[in-house]
């Protein structure tokens, strides 16, 4: 039995996976045989909404299944309605992110699951310009800060100490 398996067994009749992009992981999770009456993916990425939609109808799977664009952060759906959710190697990405668990667990259903799975991030100094690209991109939509002080975090992400990271860490929070 697969990891995905393991965890698609206990899942009941409604599942939000957080931050999907493509949703490989929740297709994939849907393919093996999840019964559930709608799973739904979120997105804020158009493009992974396109790529969601074709998967999910790839596998046959679009009519117990949403891609939906949302800001994790606010999620628009109502207290309490899925009984389990997941989130796939996107934890480390997130900025914001104790604002997204007090989503998830808004609505979950009081007796609901959460499932985060991650890869372990690169080593501080390990960042290569394709990441720290990305780590820019993501904090500049989600913080207060401006763009020119953002690019300067980034650009030293390589020389910081830990100690100065996992402060920078914190008041961004993101997860590390």
């Amino acid at each position: 039995m697969t990891r995905v398996q393991t965890c698609a067994l206990p899942i009941s009749k409604r599942l939000l996976d957080v931050a999907s992009g493509g949703a490989s992981n929740l297709s994939r999770t849907l393919g093996l045989g999840a019964d559930v009456e709608l799973a739904v993916g979120t997105d804020r990425e158009l493009k992974c909404l396109w790529v969601a939609e074709y998967r999910l109808a790839h596998i046959g799977k679009r009519n117990v299944s949403e891609p939906v664009g949302a800001n994790i952060r606010q999620l628009p759906f109502a207290d309490g309605v899925f009984d389990y959710a997941t989130t796939w190697n996107t934890f480390t990405e997130i900025c914001g992110i104790e604002k997204m668990l007090q989503e998830v667990f808004r609505v979950l259903a009081p007796d609901g699951g959460f499932q985060v799975s991650y890869r372990s991030s690169a080593r501080i100094g390990e960042h290569d310009e394709a990441e720290l690209a990305r780590i820019s991109g993501g904090l500049t939509e989600h913080t207060e800060l401006t763009s020119s002080e953002i690019e300067s975090i980034v650009a030293n992400l390589k020389d910081m100490s830990r100690k100065d990271y996992e402060e920078f860490a914190r008041l961004a929070d993101i997860f590390i």
